[in-house]
């Protein structure tokens, strides 16, 4: 299921995402994963994304309607995750 989440309140689009799985991100979305689903605390797959520095899939989830100014229950959005990236200002860009 692609909307289901795990125990630690995570769906399987936020960890592929995560990891830097892209394959999996594309299967997830094609199968209806919604790209802004958010974890019990209000991160979606672009924040986690956009922390590790995954660029190709900042960029596909941002295809897919993915909003860069959704904010977690701290206020960050992708744009403050992505200050944790060595690529930071590439990811910044495919944020705009």
């Amino acid at each position: 299921d692609a909307a289901a989440y795990d125990g630690l309140g995570d769906t399987a689009l936020t960890r592929a995402a995560a990891i830097g799985d892209l394959a999996t991100v594309d299967a997830l979305l094609d199968a209806g994963a919604a790209p802004d689903c958010a974890s019990k605390h209000g991160n979606t797959p672009l924040m986690t994304a956009a922390a590790r520095g995954h660029l190709a899939i900042v960029e596909r989830l941002r295809a897919a309607g993915a909003d860069a100014g959704a904010k977690n229950k701290w206020g960050f959005d992708a744009r403050r995750w992505s200050e944790w990236a060595d690529n930071r200002g590439e990811i910044q860009d495919a944020l705009r």
